[in-house]
């Protein structure tokens, strides 16, 4: 039998992950839009879907978003339209076609759960009906899928970088267990499909040799921009890399025209909604003057080191980059490593100057995450080493126990239960100083603070299986996470197996 070429062992080991991660992700995620944020993108996407508008809709969700002002801006039509990239609501309007089928064949099932009130898993009681609960479950299923491609790629930039098989396993492993990915794979916002178009342009640029890989490169680029427009603050490292392996013109021309064409379109959507081409909605947020304007050094040891949302807390095995670096040096790759820590810098460096470094309501340092898996995909190399192996798995399981009481007790309990506790004590300091006082206080420490709390909220407010389960005749449903991670860990262990197979 002949033997399968390398590139495609890989290929099917990156597959086996997506699917193995995947269903290891489905299997613990939250199944709605557990933070109001994700609402606003899911009312986007559904009038997308309706209406074939991006202004937000008349739901009873749409219109409270609307009323309170919430993360929208009103545009030239008059009609109010979210701050966040249009990419979310274009890719989640598939997911929801999918809701509507499931719905068509569930009906009592979607009543049963509209019958319920709307909440953000368990915590911020809208008042509202839970409206669409199959569609929502459809459309926060990105999230999970999306973390899931993460890890995949983290897979294939590990072997870009010239690590072996079962050392780039090894570091996306480390990468979807052992950072706040794992937490964040539960969630309905749009921080881990941003991160999987960054993190394929970052492959695709790293094994451009062809038109056709530089054309991917920056697709991939123009897509994570079109899902969170701070990502074009990522990409210069991208560009000066792919610029400096001198590319043809048909190279160069195959890169710039699928994001100048985007990027046309991007401009051409903001001048609909909001007159101009470079407005994307944020301006009414930053043009205050003094959103940049926070002392740096205070938002990146936040980043880096504080209770609540450090790096090196909630994603241990960047430790190991440093080692990864070297590595990837003694064997040539300085171009390479400029590029990877340029794009990391790029990543941490423009949210420490602003007062929202933290990301507001999230598990861990979710700007970060980019830093976080990129650095994991650099530590592969130094994953040959036996000792460093084993002092990765350390670091790993150090992660998981900074992650796994994201599980039990959900982020939006924890921080609303921090957020009481630190007004009771500062009745008189502005909302910002106090939310600043949690993430730097230890006890406030979500890995401390909510085992603290366990047993305080439903546990259908936290998985998506337990609630559907809880409708009567629905309780087959309580089946899927079990069987979800069978197929899960039968899946990786494929994958495991995959490249040293013939």
């Amino acid at each position: 039998m002949a033997e399968v070429p390398e590139a495609r062992r890989d290929r099917r080991a990156a597959g086996w992950l997506f699917l193995g991660w995947g269903a290891l992700y489905l299997a613990g995620m939250f199944g709605t839009t557990e933070n109001p944020d994700a609402e606003v993108e899911y009312q986007t996407a559904r009038s997308l879907r309706r209406e074939g508008s991006l202004a937000i809709g008349e739901t009873a969700a749409g219109r409270a978003i609307v009323e309170r002002r919430f993360d929208v801006r009103q545009g030239v039509d008059g009609r109010w339209y979210a701050w966040f990239g249009v990419g979310r609501a274009v890719l989640g309007v598939p997911f929801l076609l999918a809701g509507e089928a499931a719905s068509a064949v569930f009906p009592g099932l979607a009543q049963a759960l509209s019958a319920r009130t709307r909440t953000f898993a368990g915590v911020e009681v809208a008042g509202l009906p839970d409206e669409e609960p199959l569609e929502h479950l459809a459309f926060a299923a990105t999230g999970p899928l999306a973390s899931a491609g993460c890890v995949s790629l983290v897979f294939l930039l590990g072997r870009a970088l010239g690590a072996s098989a079962p050392s780039a396993i090894l570091a996306s492993t480390l990468a979807g267990a052992g950072t706040f990915l794992l937490a964040h794979s539960r969630s309905s916002l749009s921080d881990s499909i941003g991160l999987f178009f960054l993190l394929l342009a970052l492959l695709a640029a790293l094994r451009a040799s062809r038109p056709a890989g530089f054309a991917l490169a920056g697709l991939a680029a123009a897509c994570c921009i079109s899902i969170r427009p701070i990502s074009a603050l990522y990409l210069p490292p991208l560009a000066a890399y792919l610029l400096a392996r001198r590319p043809g013109l048909r190279s160069l021309l195959a890169a710039t025209l699928p994001a100048l064409a985007m990027g046309v379109a991007l401009a051409a959507c903001n001048a609909a909604r909001f007159g101009s081409l470079l407005e994307f909605g944020y301006g009414g947020a930053v043009g205050s003057g003094t959103y940049f304007s926070f002392p740096p050094w205070l938002g990146l040891l936040g980043l880096l080191l504080s209770p609540g949302r450090g790096l090196l807390f909630y994603a241990p095995p960047v430790l190991l980059a440093p080692a990864g670096a070297r590595a990837l040096l003694r064997s040539g790759g300085k171009a390479k490593v400029r590029f990877l820590a340029g794009t990391v810098a790029c990543v941490l460096l423009p949210p420490a100057f602003t007062e929202g470094w933290h990301g507001g309501w999230c598990y861990g340092p979710r700007y970060a995450l980019p830093a976080a898996a990129i650095l994991c995909a650099l530590a592969a190399p130094a994953l040959e080493s036996t000792r460093i192996r084993r002092f990765g798995v350390a670091l790993g399981a150090l992660g998981i126990l900074a992650s796994a009481p994201a599980f039990p007790v959900s982020y939006p309990v924890g921080i609303a239960r921090a957020n009481a506790e630190v007004a009771a004590r500062f009745l008189d300091e502005p909302e910002n100083s106090r939310y600043l006082y949690m993430l730097f206080q230890p006890r406030f420490a979500p890995p401390l603070l909510h085992w603290r709390l366990l047993g305080e909220s439903r546990v259908r407010d936290q998985m998506a299986w337990a609630r559907l389960s809880s409708v009567p005749g629905y309780g087959w449903l309580a089946a899927a996470p079990a069987l979800l991670l069978a197929g899960g860990i039968l899946a990786l262990r494929r994958a495991r197996r995959t490249p040293a197979s013939p």
